[in-house]
């Protein structure tokens, strides 16, 4: 039997929405074709998908201006018509799914890649939505040979490589003992976001008892790491909220984009000897800050992370999970995803190291 011809390194799934056009405009930096390209990729060739032909052309435009569009295929797909979702498999090494809300959508797609053995990266923030495909599909997947890894974008990517940035910071005989994160996000104007973004959201609150039981239905996992010193509290929620927009199909402006940031704070407390951690009554004495920031988070931050964390998977696939079902700080927490976000305009920086007096 002939082997299989993949003809494109990645399908773009749901580019005319409004996250996705982001990422295609994100991914056409890195298509070496395109005269966009920033620099030699392992991006060769790209495909877009969706329900809306007219809609994918017009998005192709606007995601090239000024520069003309390349010439880039349409592909049809619904992610009610698993046949199609089959056939996009067919043609690439990975899916990149950018059809939310995850929880009303995104099954039909990983279902799809895991049976074909196609690799899929999403930006879902739904965790009901990610424990329940890896409960359902990870060793399936790794029978085929897919790597499925959700949150690919700033709901998950920078916490998890913000938290491991901070901990590296700790140099032995220094060890943590507990790591708090802070989050501000920051505009010139508001706060924004799109219909589809509000709806994840809405899904995501709503159904937060059903991800409680399919936890507790769940065989217990293995036995959280021990921590070094006194169990740490689990502190107060802070809630900050400043103007925010959110139900608009059309999603934010470009300028409202363009003014938008955020900031990301680690604040790490430990030992600076990890024998003073078997002390009784002992207390941390070392305090490490260290600070992850960035552009805009929904439709900036987060193409660019998907895009590197595409990339990166091109490009390093054999050192990675053969397959399986997977949260992005494992699979590329080893790599030089920090480095490449560097590059990118998300920034990892330690702001203080000092003794916490008693």
């Amino acid at each position: 039997m002939e082997p299989k011809v993949t003809k494109f390194d990645l399908i773009i799934l749901g580019a005319s929405g409004f996250t996705g056009k982001y990422v295609l405009k994100e991914a056409l930096k890195f298509l070496n074709n395109s005269s966009q390209s920033q620099s030699q990729s392992p991006l060769n060739s790209i495909a877009i998908a969706g329900r809306n032909p007219t809609k994918l052309s017009q998005t192709l435009k606007w995601a090239s201006n000024p520069n003309p569009p390349p010439t880039i295929t349409i592909l049809p797909a619904d992610t009610s018509d698993p046949s199609s979702l089959r056939s996009l498999c067919s043609q690439t090494r990975l899916i990149l799914n950018c059809v939310g809300p995850f929880r009303l959508h995104g099954e039909t797609v990983v279902s799809a890649c895991v049976d074909s053995g196609c690799d899929y990266l999403d930006i879902c923030g739904e965790p009901e939505f990610m424990e329940r495909m890896e409960s359902d599909y990870h060793d399936r997947a790794g029978e085929t040979g897919s790597l499925v890894v959700s949150a690919c974008g700033f709901d998950s990517v920078p916490a998890e490589l913000g938290l491991l940035f901070n901990s590296l910071q700790w140099v032995g005989p220094a060890v943590p003992n507990r790591v708090e994160a802070y989050v501000s996000l920051e505009s010139r104007k508001r706060i924004v976001g799109n219909f589809a973004t509000y709806e994840s959201a809405v899904l995501g609150v709503a159904n937060a008892k059903d991800l409680q039981a399919f936890r507790r239905s769940r065989p217990r996992r293995r036995p959280r790491p021990q921590i070094p010193g006194p169990s740490p509290s689990k502190g107060q929620t802070i809630e900050h909220q400043k103007k925010i927009g959110f139900g608009q199909k059309n999603g934010p402006s470009e300028e409202e984009v363009e003014s938008a940031s955020f900031k990301m704070w680690f604040v790490g407390r430990g030992f600076s000897n990890e024998s003073l951690a078997s002390q009784e009554n002992s207390k941390p004495d070392m305090e490490i800050v260290t600070r992850v920031t960035g552009p805009e988070v929904g439709y900036v931050a987060t193409p660019i992370i998907l895009v590197q964390c595409a990339l990166i998977l091109l490009s390093q696939r054999k050192n990675l999970p053969k397959g399986g079902v997977y949260p992005p700080g494992i699979v590329f927490g080893p790599t030089d995803l920090q480095q490449k976000l560097q590059q990118n305009g998300i920034s990892f920086d330690v702001i203080s190291k000092s003794t916490i007096s008693s």
